[in-house]
This record gives structure tokens, C-alpha cells and sequence, in this order.
């Protein structure tokens, strides 16, 4: 008695693609508080963070532009003013790492009224991305407003 013949036709094995990022993906929150006296000092908090899982973020630049009235206490560990900002060069940052910031401000005598701090977060492999934090400044009792030019 013949054997019978057997063909099979292959099945093909699937093919898994898993999308890998090829961008980092940063965000940015700023912080700060609601309302606030002239004169007095505050302090803003900047947090960046890579929320990608596999992408570092390369030559990660924070730029605090910070608004006419606003006096920094003590330059951060880190920063630098250029053209009137303050500027941190974070390097590179890691998928998941986040880096806070802090920035003590003093706040001149006569400024009153809302002000809004902005910051502006680049790199070399990502758009920029910003935040912004509002304070309203009351006056400081007994102290003579003066407007501010420039």
C-alpha cells in the first residue's frame, strides 16, 4: 500500500513591530504662588521632566524669563543670566528623569498688580515647550507706589 504524500503550506511566523520612540517628550510645569506682597521674596519651582521611556532628551536648556519687578535673591546652583534671563544648561536628560528647579525672587517694593513668570524649556531633539505661573502682588502697607519704566 503507497504512503500518501503530505504537503503543508508554511504559516507565515507574525511579525511584532513595537513602535519606539524616536523623540524624547518633555514637559513642563512652573509654580508659584497665587498672590504675594511687594517687597517680599517668593520662591517659583520649575519641573522638567522626559516622560518618554526609551529617548533622552539632548542638551536640555531651561530659560526663566522673568517678568520687569522681579529681583533674583541668589543665582541657582547651575544658572547663569544671559540677555536678561536665567538659564540652566541641564545637559541631557534621561527617559523618565525629571530635574526641579527652585528661584527665590524678591519682589520690588512698588510692583503691584498680576504678573505672569514664564519659562521655556528646549532641546536638541525636541520642541520647545513652556509654562507660566501668574501672582497677584498687593502693595506692602505704608509703601508709596512708583511706576516702573523700562
Amino acid at each position: 500500500m503507497p504512503v500518501p504524500t503530505v504537503t503543508s503550506t508554511p504559516v507565515p511566523t507574525p511579525i511584532v513591530v513595537t513602535g519606539t520612540p524616536t523623540r524624547p517628550r518633555i514637559t513642563v510645569t512652573k509654580r508659584g504662588p497665587r498672590t504675594a506682597r511687594s517687597g517680599r521674596t517668593v520662591i517659583f519651582t520649575v519641573i522638567v521632566k522626559n516622560t518618554s521611556t526609551s529617548v533622552s532628551a539632548r542638551s536640555v536648556v531651561v530659560r526663566d524669563l522673568l517678568p520687569a519687578g522681579y529681583f533674583v535673591v541668589k543665582i541657582p546652583n547651575g544658572a547663569r543670566f544671559i540677555k536678561g534671563n536665567l538659564v540652566w544648561s541641564l545637559g541631557d536628560l534621561a527617559p523618565g528623569a525629571t530635574k526641579t528647579l527652585r528661584i527665590r525672587i524678591r519682589l520690588d517694593r512698588s510692583v503691584t498688580g498680576n504678573r505672569c513668570n514664564v519659562v521655556e524649556v528646549t532641546s536638541g531633539n525636541e520642541p520647545a515647550v513652556t509654562a507660566r505661573t501668574c501672582t497677584k502682588i498687593v502693595r506692602l502697607r505704608g509703601v508709596p507706589t512708583t511706576p516702573v519704566t523700562g
